[in-house]
């Protein structure tokens, strides 16, 4: 059975928190805050250095990651 799904396709996952800056991980360089799935997920992924918001508040920021807008 075929699937038509590519098999070779990376995963794409989008981690979504409220209030949090980037710098509260281990990825980013901070051990005090403890997020054990999360750090063992940045180590087993790409993580980005350089990040933008299009909106400053978080309700409008997620809205427009979502839809596109």
């Amino acid at each position: 059975v075929e699937t038509g799904v590519d098999q070779g396709m990376p995963n794409l996952v989008f981690v979504f928190s409220d209030r949090q800056r980037f710098d509260t991980l281990s990825a980013y360089g901070n051990d005090y805050v403890k997020a054990p799935n999360l750090n063992r997920l940045s180590k087993e992924s790409l993580v980005f250095k350089n990040t933008y918001v299009t909106q400053a508040v978080c309700a409008p920021a997620r809205a427009s990651i979502m839809t596109g807008l």
